[in-house]
């Protein structure tokens, strides 16, 4: 029997390179945004229950609340994964 080459190439399909590149730079840019996000809407946050409590004691509320908020989400979550 003769020696066949392999019917397929490890290289990747011509502009797949940039195409991963492309889709890197957005997913990090959406990781980014995201983050900046959740942190001015914790800080935010602080700032409003202040503002409408008239309490500075109660700012830290609303950061409490989002971790409690997420705690709870997180259970059942984990459970569907």
């Amino acid at each position: 029997m003769a020696a066949s080459s392999p019917t397929h190439s490890t290289r990747p399909p011509e502009g797949s390179t940039r195409l991963h590149r492309k889709v890197l730079i957005v997913l990090a840019t959406g990781q980014i945004t995201g983050g900046l996000g959740v942190g001015a809407t914790l800080a935010l946050g602080a700032l409003l229950v202040s503002e409408v409590s008239g309490s500075s004691a109660l700012s830290g509320l609303a950061a409490t609340m989002n971790t409690l908020g997420a705690a709870i989400l997180a259970i059942p979550l984990a459970r569907l994964a």
